[in-house]
């Protein structure tokens, strides 16, 4: 695949965007890449060649979100999962197992972030921490 020149970051973006899938069929099957010995390249030694070459290579940005779990029993008594994100309103998943709901919030997260993109929005910072706060209480007395 040929990649264009790019008169900007926006349209950079854009590019791999919307070639996202062709990219990563051609990826799969690639050979590894390798320097004039043959030798194969590490992802390290291959950015460093690109900038020694001063051409530009994509770059995702990896964002941490706190998530809060929750689980208890629904209706019919099974033990479920629940998620939300605070920082993203309306983000929210649910599973029948923990593993289960953090798949789907994920996925709910990454459709958040291609829906802000599409819409040219920024997504908000993250700026909510979770703790845990322990307490000593007292037991009723057992009559």
């Amino acid at each position: 695949m040929k990649i264009p020149k790019f008169k900007n970051e926006s349209e950079e973006a854009d590019w791999w965007y919307a070639n996202r899938k062709k990219v990563e069929r051609e990826l799969r099957n690639a050979k590894p890449v390798t320097d004039a010995s043959g030798k194969p390249m590490t992802p390290a030694e291959i950015a460093a060649a690109h900038i020694a070459a001063g051409t530009r290579v994509c770059q995702e940005t990896l964002i941490s979100y706190t998530v809060i779990y929750e689980h208890g029993p629904n209706e019919e008594g099974n033990e479920t999962w629940s998620a939300y994100i605070p920082d993203l309103t309306g983000v929210v998943s649910c599973g029948d197992t923990r593993d289960e709901c953090e798949r789907m919030i994920r996925e709910a997260i990454e459709l958040y972030a291609e829906t802000m993109r599409d819409l040219g929005r920024p997504l908000p910072a993250p700026s909510s921490e979770a703790g845990v706060v322990e307490i000593a209480v007292r037991r009723p007395q057992d009559k």
